[in-house]
C-alpha cells in the first residue's frame, strides 16, 4: 500500500509523461516531414504512434485501477486491464526497435547493408548496433541496460508463454487482510508480483528519455 503522498505523487508524475508523450508526438510528427520515407514511416507510425497507446494504457490504470485501489476490481475492470497490461509491455518492447530502424534509416544504413538480411542486429541494445548510436542515445542506453533486461523478461511471455495479468489482490499470511494495490504476474516459477504504477511510470520514463534522446540527435539534420 502506497501513504496519500506516494499516491500524489505517482499521479502528478503519470501527468507529466502523458504530455510528454503529446509533446513528443507532434515534434516527432513535424520533423517526419523532411525524413527519408523509411524513417518517416517509423517515426510517424512507430514511435509515434506507440506513444499514444503507451500513455493511453497508463492512464487507464490510473483512471480505473488505481494506485490506491482499496475493494476488488470487477471482473470486467480487471479483464480490460489485462489488455491494457499487455498493450503497454508489448509497445514497451516494439518502440525501442522502431527507434532503432529509424535511426538506421536516417543513417542510410540500407544504402551500406541488406537491413532484412541483418534485421536481428538492428537494436538500440544490441552490441553489433552501438557502433552507430548517437552520443546521447548511447548514453541513454548504457543508462537502461538493467531496465531493457526487465522488458524483455516480460515481453516475451505477453507474447509467447504464460501472459502477465493484474492481480485481484493478495493476502497476507499472517492478518489474512487483502491488499488490493495493483500489481501484475505472469508464471509463478518465472516471475514475482510487480507494483503496477511505480512500474509503468518508471517504463514510460525511460521510453520517454530514450526518445528524447534520439530525437535531440538526429533533429537537427532535418531543421
Amino acid at each position: 500500500m502506497y501513504t496519500a503522498v506516494q499516491v500524489d505523487e505517482l499521479h502528478e508524475r503519470a501527468r507529466e509523461l502523458y504530455a510528454q508523450c503529446f509533446e513528443l508526438q507532434e515534434k516527432l510528427i513535424i520533423t517526419a516531414a523532411k525524413m527519408p520515407d523509411k524513417a518517416k514511416e517509423h517515426a510517424i507510425y512507430g514511435v509515434a504512434r506507440r506513444l499514444g497507446t503507451l500513455r493511453e494504457s497508463m492512464r487507464f490504470f490510473f483512471d480505473h485501477l488505481p494506485p490506491d485501489l482499496n475493494e476488488e476490481a470487477e471482473i470486467a475492470q480487471l479483464a480490460q486491464g489485462n489488455a491494457n497490461l499487455h498493450a503497454f509491455l508489448i509497445n514497451c518492447s516494439g518502440i525501442i526497435d522502431n527507434l532503432a530502424w529509424l535511426l538506421a534509416y536516417h543513417l542510410s544504413l540500407d544504402e551500406e547493408m541488406d537491413l532484412e538480411k541483418n534485421k536481428f542486429d538492428i537494436g538500440l541494445f544490441n552490441k553489433k548496433f552501438r557502433k552507430y548510436l548517437p552520443e546521447g542515445v548511447a548514453a541513454k542506453v548504457d543508462e537502461f541496460d538493467d531496465w531493457h533486461g526487465h522488458i524483455i523478461d516480460h515481453r516475451h511471455p505477453t507474447a509467447h508463454r504464460i501472459p502477465p495479468y493484474v492481480i485481484p489482490y493478495i493476502q497476507s499470511a499472517t492478518t489474512g487482510e487483502n491488499d488490493y494495490t495493483p500489481r501484475y504476474i505472469h508464471a509463478f516459477d518465472k516471475s514475482h508480483p510487480v507494483p503496477l504504477h511505480p512500474q509503468f511510470i518508471c517504463d514510460l520514463g525511460a521510453v520517454v528519455e530514450l526518445v528524447e534522446a534520439l530525437y535531440a540527435d538526429v533533429a537537427g539534420t532535418y531543421a
